[in-house]
């Protein structure tokens, strides 16, 4: 057996534990932080957030023994798995970016050194490169109180998986984005794609008929990979979908 085929075997063996099928409605997820959240990209997307978060449900500890960047979305490309607790309208997730509140973005400069002080007999160490590096990084932090995300989702799923999450964004492990608590509520419309005009995610501009502005962006999880890469109408550029893609959107078109 390949490495690729038994990662793939145990995702098929956890996800006959799931639910066979979904409650979709549209909701409202809004996270309250503890602390400022630190940032590499502008934003975060909560279908990858939530991708990670089952794809570790469905490993279980093996999640840990994945090599790095791991093609996993490449092996799962032609395999029908209902395991995420969100719709999409065709190919695209029906789920948006963060939107912070406040939605100030401030920089950081974040210093590195190694503590010499406790090496004992040993006051020497080479801090040019290496594991003793000494460095200076700039880093971009919002202090934002809440993030907001808006999805079609199935309110328990999102929940089996949200419970887990116990920071947001970049330098987790030194305090930035703790997050307080989470709620999840339903709202009267779908505002995951666009909202009053406005894009609340990536959209390839296949899928629109108008558009203000577009950017080569991937617009689909892993986001790390350059497989759904593509020309995208960028969040909050002004964007009017095709037909058929508002069709797709629909909750009643019984796809």
């Amino acid at each position: 057996m390949t490495e690729s085929q038994y990662f793939l075997d145990k995702i098929l063996l956890g996800a006959m534990d799931l639910p066979r099928k979904w409650h979709f409605q549209p909701l409202e997820i809004v996270f309250t932080m503890a602390s400022p959240i630190a940032l590499s990209h502008p934003w975060i997307h909560l279908d990858g957030l939530i991708s990670h978060l089952a794809l570790r449900k469905l490993l279980g500890y093996d999640y840990f023994l994945l090599p790095s960047k791991f093609p996993i979305g490449r092996l799962m490309k032609d395999v029908e798995i209902p395991y995420l607790p969100y719709r999409s309208a065709g190919l695209i997730p029906q789920c948006s970016i963060s939107f912070f509140e406040p939605s100030i973005m401030k920089s950081e400069k974040m210093y590195k050194k190694a503590e010499i002080a406790w090496l004992g007999k040993l006051k020497k160490l080479y801090q040019g490169s290496g594991h003793f590096k000494a460095y200076v990084m700039h880093h971009i932090y919002v202090p934002a109180s809440k993030i907001r995300f808006y999805i079609v989702g199935d309110i328990e799923g999102l929940r089996q998986m949200l419970d887990e999450v116990v920071s947001l964004g970049d330098n987790t492990r030194i305090g930035w984005g703790r997050v307080l608590k989470y709620e999840i509520n339903p709202i009267d419309e779908d505002r995951s794609i666009v909202w009053n005009g406005k894009a609340q995610r990536p959209i390839p501009v296949r899928f629109c008929k108008k558009y203000s502005d577009s950017f080569v962006l991937t617009w689909r999880s892993p986001y790390w990979s350059s497989d759904f890469e593509e020309r995208c109408v960028p969040p909050l550029a002004d964007v009017e979908l095709l037909p058929e893609t508002l069709e797709l959107m629909r909750l009643d078109n019984g796809k």
